[in-house]
């Protein structure tokens, strides 16, 4: 893995089960709010912020031995 990646992708050193990611991308798809997933919006400041998001599309792409050097 690359160390210059470390916060902006993943190494998994084992297969993917890709057409269970394809079929779980379903379930994203669509109008979802996200505030489970905010850190630190139990703040007062934040009680009106909208953390409702539409995804109009998912999809995964394979890229084999990517490397950004």
């Amino acid at each position: 893995p690359n160390p210059s990646t470390l916060h902006t992708a993943w190494f998994i050193g084992k297969p993917l089960n890709l057409a269970a990611m394809r079929e779980a991308l379903g379930l994203i798809t669509g109008t979802h709010d996200f505030r489970a997933f905010s850190q630190g919006l139990q703040k007062h400041e934040f009680v009106d912020l909208n953390t409702t998001r539409t995804l109009l599309d998912c999809h995964v792409v394979v890229r084999r031995y990517v490397s950004n050097e």
